[in-house]
């Protein structure tokens, strides 16, 4: 299935006409994407459901990921001018969760993520996530991973 995909896509850059390349693109991705859906139970359907009205604030998160630590929800709620507290009954209502919970999630599993590197330095994973200190990395990782940073970096 997926040289059939490739081959498409590959098909579609390569066309002469721009408006013709973007059509097979089109459905390429259209095929693809109903596959994927197809084959995804109503158990694992739901998580994505519930974030998908959320694609904007998403976007901006992937978008700072480099300075995660340092996005807040007002951040969020100003992807769209919303209010802070708006924001945040909207954001918990729709997905089950806070905005805070959610932001603290991404940040504990991309810290885990950054620190079995082998390759990086507490310090490098701190600076990189948008840490103010080594200091305040630290105290997040006691409270969130119950772990310091070296003890998860070294041990697991």
């Amino acid at each position: 299935a997926w040289i059939y995909w490739f081959e498409n896509g590959k098909r579609a850059h390569e066309c002469e006409s721009a408006h013709l390349g973007a059509a097979l693109l089109h459905s390429s991705v259209f095929d693809f994407s109903s596959t994927i859906m197809a084959q995804m139970t109503h158990t694992e359907w739901t998580p994505v459901t519930k974030f998908s009205n959320f694609q904007p604030e998403l976007n901006f998160i992937y978008s700072k990921r480099k300075k995660l630590a340092s996005i807040t929800v007002s951040d969020l709620a100003d992807v769209r001018s919303f209010s802070r507290e708006y924001f945040t009954r909207s954001f918990t209502r729709q997905t089950g969760i806070t905005p805070k919970q959610f932001l603290t999630d991404l940040l504990v599993n991309e810290t885990k993520r950054l620190l079995v590197q082998e390759d990086t330095s507490v310090k490098q994973v701190a600076d990189f996530l948008g840490f103010s200190s080594e200091f305040y990395f630290s105290k997040f990782c006691r409270k969130h991973m119950q772990l310091s940073p070296k003890q998860y970096h070294r041990y697991l």
